[in-house]
């Protein structure tokens, strides 16, 4: 069941809005009372232990990196019978499908391949 507008989580995340959802859970907008900025809350709605673990692993991961083509993880933490929550810092810009739809053409190229570099330097830490 997804996270409504408004709804709190550990009496400190307000949820604004909704920015994408799949399979296995959703990533939410939502605003950071204690701190007063705003966050990124994905969760994982997968309930099975292997699921379970595997998030648990990808927040732990995660936190312990420092790059600035990544976001800060700030928090992690379950909800019982609800899910998993990671929350991190929220990136304002628009997504690709936005961009792709504007465009009305394929991306530049040139652009697609300084994105691809990026990600793959990532992967390399």
């Amino acid at each position: 069941m997804p996270l409504s507008t408004g709804e709190i989580l550990e009496s400190r995340y307000r949820i604004v809005s909704l920015l994408g959802q799949g399979g296995m859970g959703a990533v939410y907008k939502a605003w950071d009372m204690r701190l007063e900025k705003p966050v990124a809350i994905k969760e994982n709605l997968d309930a099975s232990k292997e699921s379970q673990k595997q998030f648990s692993r990808e927040a732990k991961i995660l936190a312990q990196l420092d790059h600035p083509n990544l976001p800060n993880v700030a928090d992690f933490f379950s909800v019982p019978e609800r899910g998993q929550y990671l929350v991190m810092d929220y990136v304002e810009g628009e997504d690709l499908q936005v961009k792709l739809n504007r465009a009305h053409k394929p991306l530049d190229e040139e652009d697609v391949l300084f994105w691809v570099l990026q990600i793959w330097v990532l992967s390399l830490i």
